[in-house]
């Protein structure tokens, strides 16, 4: 649409507007484009999901990571990812199991990537051998 709709927690469509207010920006809802008007509420795919971004963005409030993140993709459950401009990183969480871990593993490789674009795929099972690892942009 060209603007952006603010949500609320539960869900509800609080007004449209043409500023981000540097807020992070949801991507891949599902939605209708003609059903998001003020007062309306997300459709019940996108309300599950906001449950997970609600907790995303909880454990990125207890990282100190809340404010950096620019955007969250939702369009596949089972693979979350954020964007972080400031660092020019998306970091791909996969489900919301293991979100603490993950987001600490994340944080490490964004201190030791400093400076470097690319990608952090913290995504797997961290329990059955999965490691955490950054790609850097080419």
């Amino acid at each position: 649409m060209g603007k952006y709709a603010y949500i609320n927690t539960q869900g509800y469509i609080l007004e449209i507007s043409e500023d981000s207010k540097g807020l992070p920006i949801i991507q891949g809802i599902q939605t209708k484009e003609e059903e998001i008007t003020p007062n309306r509420r997300l459709n019940t795919e996108d309300l599950n999901s906001l449950e997970d971004i609600i907790k995303i963005m909880n454990v990125a409030k207890e990282n100190n990571l809340d404010n950096k993140i620019t955007s969250i993709d939702i369009s596949n459950k089972n693979s979350y990812s954020i964007y972080i401009e400031e660092e020019k990183k998306k970091i791909h969480l996969g489900d919301t199991t293991n979100l603490s871990n993950k987001m600490l593993y994340a944080i490490a490789i964004i201190e030791q990537e400093k400076g470097k674009e690319g990608d952090i795929y913290v995504h797997g099972d961290l329990n059955n051998k999965f490691k955490p690892y950054f790609r850097e942009k080419v």
